[in-house]
């Protein structure tokens, strides 16, 4: 790297593990008969995720610098719970498990332009995309799947200057888009775009 430009890297790894068992056993007691009832549950949980960010600032020029970093993060979690009840006449199981994963990308930036020492103009953006996927399956068999994408993008441009001790002024506009969209199984993709520019 130059002596006019810093960059640096983060990352990070998690992973937990939670597991939860119980066995108990319960006496009903009728004036008919005496039935003892056993209940075993389970749940485990597991979430992990892994995220890397990278920053670099740059000196383009004597009056003019760069800024931006870029994020990436991944995650997956999954659930699985179940218990099953038996008793001398009956016998109920249920089990359902579910896999959720989620990644985001987020680029940022700006550029600060100084031509004099009270004159200041900057250039941005901001990006931004997510994607979250999630399957469930209950008794061994897939009853759901949902995928919701997601994409912002922003831009903006601005300026501030001093024409006195006692007179500032602000300059600016931005713009932002936003879209959208949403999949469940056995069920038509849902779609949403907007944009909206401001001073």
């Amino acid at each position: 790297l130059a002596s006019d430009e810093h960059l640096s890297i983060n990352a990070r790894l998690a992973r937990v593990v939670l597991l939860s068992h119980m066995i108990a056993k319960k006496t009903l007691t009728t004036p008919a008969q005496i039935d003892i009832q056993n209940e075993t549950t389970f749940d485990h949980f597991i979430p992990q995720s892994a995220n890397i960010k990278v920053t670099w600032n740059k000196l383009l020029t004597e009056n003019t610098k760069l800024d931006t970093s870029l994020s990436i993060y991944r995650g997956w979690a999954s659930s699985n719970n179940g218990a099953t009840i038996s008793s001398p006449t009956t016998l109920i199981e249920t089990h359902a498990k579910e896999n959720k994963t989620s990644n985001y990308v987020t680029w940022t930036g700006n550029i600060l332009f100084t031509p004099a020492e009270n004159d200041t103009s900057k250039i941005g953006w901001d990006l931004k995309t997510s994607a979250v996927d999630m399957n469930t399956l209950e008794d061994l068999s897939r009853t759901g799947t949902a995928h919701f994408r997601s994409e912002k993008a922003a831009l903006f441009a601005q300026r501030e200057w001093d024409a006195s001790d006692q007179w500032s002024h602000y300059l600016g506009a931005r713009w932002e888009g936003f879209r959208s969209s949403a999949t469940a199984l056995s069920a038509p993709t849902a779609t949403r775009p907007s944009d909206v520019l401001s001073p």
